[in-house]
């Protein structure tokens, strides 16, 4: 028994040792290296030497390409606009849209926005919420999305957002 327990220190010991080695080794990690490889772009048209080759990166909102490579484009197509929510609050007044947000349990917090997809497509969280919104004390139902008031808040909305671009002769 006397041997067993003597191994079982030597091992602890030389374990100890080399967790301790192990631990300087990682503190003298110097900076990260980049990967090493190459990028292979296929073409989908022959192209001479000297030629200037274009990447696409895809049908992606300006979000994704600032988030993966680090621009975004002017014109994108495929990005969705955001409405703040104290944009909303603004077009239909007072504190109508954090009352009908709560009512809904839709998160309406300072950094809570809305979304409109590039094809027109309106976030059904702020259709709920223009349409709770626009409910009259005595009614039941929330309008409808086609509801003159709920166009017309919609529209301001827009409007508004719009604006906030410019004319774009920046």
């Amino acid at each position: 028994e006397e041997d067993e327990s003597e191994e079982d220190e030597s091992e602890d010991e030389e374990n100890e040792e080399e967790n301790e080695e192990n631990e300087e080794e990682e503190e003298d990690v110097g900076p990260i290296e980049p990967p090493t490889g190459s990028l292979v772009i296929h073409a989908c048209a022959s192209a001479e030497k000297g030629d200037e080759l274009f990447n696409t990166f895809g049908q992606q909102n300006n979000a994704s390409l600032l988030h993966k490579y680090g621009f975004c484009e002017l014109h994108n197509a495929y990005t969705n606009v955001c409405v703040d929510v104290a944009l909303v609050e603004d077009a239909v007044g007072g504190t109508k849209v954090r009352d009908a947000a709560a009512e809904l349990g839709v998160d309406v917090s300072d950094d809570a926005y809305f979304e409109i997809e590039p094809d027109g497509t309106i976030e059904e969280a702020l259709l709920a919420v223009l349409g709770r919104a626009h409910r009259g004390e005595d009614e039941e139902d929330d309008p409808t999305t086609e509801s003159p008031d709920v166009q017309a808040s919609l529209r301001t909305i827009l409007e508004r957002r719009a604006a906030m671009y410019g004319d774009g002769e920046d």
